[in-house]
């Protein structure tokens, strides 16, 4: 005997149809976030450079201690242990580069909402922190004093990917027309980098 849902609503009583579709799409959610929560050790990233360009754009680049295939227009998601343990956002590769031990990848992210606002705030918390130690070390050999400051926790990455994207397809185009706008420019900036 063969089970199908439409057999299966029959036998349900009618107030709990309704439940059914709402159950099913939430086990789905619930499945894949616990598959993420227990993998996510496995792909640890190590921040090694943050630049701030503007006031609503940050360049993260990250190493990678596992050898990970990527190619152009890939994307990968980002958690950032500090901000969420539960929130994946996802930001296109904008460079890489592959070693046989360890993968360095560049990330372009746009501030558009209240998660990456609050990583570019962490971010640039570090980053004058990082400044502030510059100038102390110089001013020191000067023979100057200072207190000492806090240094920002440490931020944790865990990466999930790298996916595809239907921007790889355009490798095998004999002429292309790339066209972006502000972060849209992302996936092809890969793409770009390597055709050059």
């Amino acid at each position: 005997m063969r089970i199908t849902l439409k057999s299966f609503t029959q036998q349900v009583p009618p107030s709990f149809q309704f439940w059914i579709y709402p159950i099913i799409a939430l086990s789905i959610f619930f499945i894949d976030h616990l598959c993420r929560y227990f993998t996510r050790f496995f792909t640890q990233l190590k921040p090694i450079e943050f630049r701030v360009p503007t006031h609503n754009a940050m360049v993260l680049t990250f190493q990678v201690n596992d050898k990970i295939a990527i190619h152009p227009g890939q994307y990968i998601l980002i958690q950032c242990e500090n901000i969420s343990t539960l929130e994946w956002h996802p930001f296109y590769i904008i460079d890489y580069f592959c070693e046989p031990k360890k993968t360095v990848l560049t990330l372009a992210i746009g501030v558009r909402g209240d998660w990456t606002r609050e990583l570019y705030d962490k971010v640039f918390d570090i980053k004058c922190h990082v400044e502030k130690l510059r100038r102390r070390k110089s001013s020191s050999n000067k023979g100057r004093r200072h207190r000492r400051s806090s240094m920002p926790k440490k931020m944790i990455f865990v990466m999930d990917g790298p996916f595809p994207n239907q921007a790889e397809s355009i490798l095998d185009a004999e002429r292309i027309v790339l066209i972006g706008f502000e972060i849209g420019v992302a996936p092809y900036m890969s793409i770009f980098n390597y055709m050059m």
